[in-house]
């Protein structure tokens, strides 16, 4: 509504189907505990639901499945009815179970043009909605919300221009336009798997129980549609995995200070994550020792400020940053990450990584991604540093 009525467009489709979410108490931990996953998917055979995904509040006690008809067609949010699916998914009838709370909602596949207006900037589900495949939900409204909120800061703070705040649109809404599409991609990647299981609407019992049986015996209709269905299952692990797409972001634009390439992908670059320390990249993980304990490279970084990592010779690098953070009064503090440092890289899968000598540095943003780095230290590092910061707080000119 909000982002409507401040003139935001949308591309896309709304309202492809429909699904109901259930919050409910049933403790089912004698099903579920021997396969700890945090997420089931129940199909059951003689019903109008084509699947139930049952994610886990709290083990084993407390779900929230959402239901899924055949055909996404709507249907009825009565709690009697929905009882109904509930018992059939459990199962076992003698399962008492409390509903808390019931949300039909509609499958959508859309993302907005742009994420500001003026004053009005759109994060979360107001910028972009898809199916619940790949999870990625969640994790894509805070990735906006952590990408904004240091920009807001610094511009209403004075520390840095009110052209950084458009770097938000040019960075994330690429990042949502790809998450709807993968979601919407997996959510049809179900159907292989779904076909070869038989789950097709207006089965009776005795239907169902013959497709069971045909799907595990031995004839050689069963053997060819359990082929199918293993495939089916390969082929979703795009759903389940795609680390690619949840963790593989790369931005460019007026918020970093280099235009160096990205390297090559050298697998799917969906389903797998290759971190590197490249401008535009979020900074790898890379575990370290400090004061006796492990700690990540993520949690070097200050998300309250810009993080300068340095290396043994990072000396002048660290006076510089001083210089900087005073002068443009903007927080920057200097970390030194090496062999032996304040940071120990105990086992040398930093210096692997940075892609930098000793004596260059890497800038990291407060919300964790790599503005600059420089590969060595250049004759003026002061001045370097200076330029790197101005541009990505839009004071370049």
């Amino acid at each position: 509504m909000v982002a409507t009525k401040s003139g935001f467009e949308f591309d896309g489709r709304f309202n492809i189907g429909e699904a109901i979410s259930v919050w409910l108490e049933a403790d089912l931990t004698r099903f579920t505990r021997h396969r700890s996953g945090a997420i089931a998917f129940i199909t059951p055979q003689a019903s109008e639901i084509w699947m139930s995904i049952w994610p886990c509040v709290t083990s084993w006690t407390e779900w929230n499945p959402f239901f899924f008809r055949h055909g996404w067609a709507p249907g009825s949010t009565d709690e009697e009815f929905l009882k109904g699916y509930i018992r059939e998914a459990i199962g076992d009838p003698t399962v008492p179970f409390r509903i808390k709370k019931i949300s039909p909602w509609q499958v959508n596949h859309v993302v907005a043009k742009g994420y500001r207006r003026g004053r009005v900037f759109l994060a979360g589900d107001a910028a972009h909605r898809h199916s619940p495949a790949n999870g990625l939900g969640s994790n894509t409204s805070v990735q906006d919300s952590y990408n904004l909120a240091w920009k807001l800061a610094l511009v209403l703070s004075g520390g840095a221009d009110e052209s950084l705040l458009d770097s938000y649109n040019d960075e994330r809404q690429p990042i949502g336009r790809k998450v709807i599409d993968r979601a919407m991609k997996s959510h049809t990647e179900i159907e292989p798997w779904s076909e070869a299981a038989g789950l097709r609407p207006g089965l009776s019992k005795q239907d169902a129980k013959e497709n069971i049986e045909q799907l595990f015996g031995a004839s050689e209709i069963g053997e060819k549609r359990r082929e199918a269905l293993l495939a089916g299952v390969d082929l979703m692990n795009y759903q389940f995995n795609a680390h690619g797409v949840e963790l593989g972001q790369r931005y460019r634009g007026g918020a970093i200070a280099s235009s160096e390439p990205f390297p090559e992908y050298r697998r799917d670059p969906e389903l797998y994550f290759q971190p590197d320390a490249v401008p535009g990249s979020h900074i790898p993980h890379v575990w370290l020792q400090h004061n006796g304990a492990a700690i990540s490279t993520l949690d070097v970084c200050d998300y309250s400020r810009f993080t300068l990592i340095v290396g043994v010779g990072g000396g002048s690098w660290a006076e510089a940053a001083a210089t900087i953070a005073s002068e443009l009064g903007v927080p920057l503090k200097t970390v030194r990450i090496g062999l032996r440092q304040d940071f120990d890289d105990v086992d040398g899968e930093w210096i692997k990584i940075r892609e930098v000598s000793d004596h260059g540095c890497l800038l990291v943003r407060p919300d964790r991604f790599i503005a600059w780095r420089s590969h060595d230290l250049p004759s003026d590092p002061t001045t370097a540093l200076r330029q790197a910061m101005l541009s990505v707080l839009g004071r370049g000119n």
